[in-house]
Parts: C-alpha cells; sequence; structure tokens
C-alpha cells in the first residue's frame, strides 16, 4: 500500500504567504472603504429626498406654504422654544413616518463630535448626559430628538426652506434662493443641506461629511475640514458639493453659513 507523504511549508514559505495576504488586504480594503461611503453618500441623498416628499406633501395640503421656523438660530432646528408649529410637530407621524431619515449615516460616525445629539442613530431619546447641552439648558429648554418632545430639536440636516425672518442670501453662480412655498420648489433653490457656518468670533461648526462637529473654537473659516456636503434642491434633485465647491451662501446675524 502506497503511503501518501504530507509536507509542511517551511518558514520562508509560509512568510511568501502571509506577506501575499497582507498585500492583498492593503488593496482591497481601500476599495472597500470607497465602496461603503459611496454607500452612505447615495443613503444621505435618498434621505433628502424622502425629506423633500414630507414637506411638499405637508406645503400641498396647508395653503402651498413649507413649514415655518421664525425664531429658530439655526436651519439645522427643526423645533426651537417647544413651538407646536414646528416642522417636527407637523410633520413626524404623518407626512414623515420613518424619523430615521433624519440621520445621516456619515455624520453620525463622527468620533469629535461635541454634541452628541447629532451622532445619535435614533430618535427616541434626549441627550441627558451631554455637558454642553446641559449647560444651554440654562437658555431655555432642553434637547431631544426627533420623536421626543424636548423643546429643541436640532439634527444633521439643515432645512432652507421656509427658514426664518432676516437672512440674507449670498448665493453664487446665479443660484435662487432657498423656497419659502410650493411655486418656488420649482427654481430649483437649494432646499436642504448640512450644516457648516462659523460666527465672526471664530467658532466654526461643521455637521457635514468629513467635518468635526460643532464647537471648534478658534478656527478661522477655510479652516474647516469638511470633504463634501448633501445638495437636495426644491425641484426634487439631489447631488454632491465637493470641498473646493463650498462658499458663504447665507447670513444669519453673524452667523456665516456656507455650502
Amino acid at each position: 500500500m502506497t503511503r501518501s507523504v504530507h509536507r509542511a511549508f517551511t518558514l520562508i514559505e509560509l512568510l511568501v504567504v502571509i506577506t501575499i495576504i497582507v498585500v492583498l488586504l492593503a488593496l482591497l480594503i481601500p476599495a472597500l472603504d470607497k465602496a461603503i461611503y459611496q454607500a452612505e453618500l447615495a443613503m444621505c441623498l435618498s434621505n433628502t429626498r424622502t425629506q423633500h416628499s414630507a414637506q411638499y406633501q405637508y406645503a400641498y395640503d396647508n395653503g402651498r406654504r413649507l413649514t415655518f421656523r421664525n425664531g429658530a438660530v439655526s436651519p439645522d432646528y427643526h423645533r426651537w422654544g417647544g413651538s407646536p408649529s414646528s416642522p417636527v410637530d407637523v410633520l413626524r407621524g404623518t407626512y414623515l413616518t420613518n424619523t430615521k431619515v433624519m440621520i445621516c449615516p456619515i455624520v453620525a460616525q463622527v468620533p469629535s463630535q461635541t454634541h452628541r445629539e447629532y451622532r445619535r442613530n435614533d430618535w427616541s431619546t434626549r441627550e441627558s448626559n451631554d455637558p454642553v447641552l446641559i449647560g444651554l439648558s440654562a437658555i431655555g429648554g432642553t434637547w431631544g430628538g426627533w420623536d421626543t418632545s424636548e423643546a429643541h430639536v436640532y439634527t444633521a440636516y439643515s432645512w432652507l426652506g421656509g427658514f426664518g425672518e432676516g437672512v440674507t442670501y449670498t448665493m453664487s453662480g446665479g443660484e435662487p434662493a432657498p423656497p419659502m412655498k410650493i411655486s418656488d420648489l420649482a427654481s430649483g433653490g437649494l432646499f436642504i443641506t448640512h450644516r457648516l457656518d462659523f460666527y465672526a468670533a471664530g467658532n466654526l461648526h461643521e455637521v457635514t461629511h468629513g467635518g468635526r462637529g460643532l464647537g471648534q473654537t478658534g478656527a478661522m473659516p477655510d479652516g474647516y475640514e469638511t470633504t463634501d456636503m448633501p445638495l437636495g434642491y426644491g425641484d426634487g434633485h439631489a447631488t454632491i458639493r465637493l470641498r473646493d465647491q463650498i462658499d458663504v451662501r447665507m447670513v444669519v446675524g453673524n452667523d456665516f453659513h456656507m455650502w
């Protein structure tokens, strides 16, 4: 009977195999990371389209006017001061049944984000343990998610449509101003994006793709790390604007918003 002989790998052969595996992983992981990021970008843009649809349906049923937030300090606040006419109150459970579309999968992963509110992956809790928000509660009210009754709700998505008063738009390239009513939507003005702004004192907020979150104190306007921004327009289409295309496009008091 013939006896088979199994030859063991030599140390050199094992090292060669391990080296090949390491090289293959080094080649594949960046491609995989890029594919995952592109999928997350697609999900973010899909979120803006769903938000657009919810606001359009609401406006269609309510005098053709979009949700209004007079007094809100920034367009990423979807409820301010417990207002019963906030977008959260008039859309949730009716025109917008899935509140997870208010969570950007990219912003939710920012490790340096000081306000966990933007990083959340659900909307059912308030940020009771965030020391920054505990300090801010002194100015009135508390902060929570879309599915809470807290006075203030802010998200990674800035809704420019129907936003407040005292706003100056410095649109470039002939871009129309954000819409206020249904008839404005067809103009294609910017409707939904992420928050990138700075105050005159040098307080940078970049709740964006590649951004560092809120409160980058002392940062100059051009000191942001944002890589790209989702743009949802009034006519329903959505796209991505890259870093070198970002500029100041809205001024609220001393608050300069860029997209």
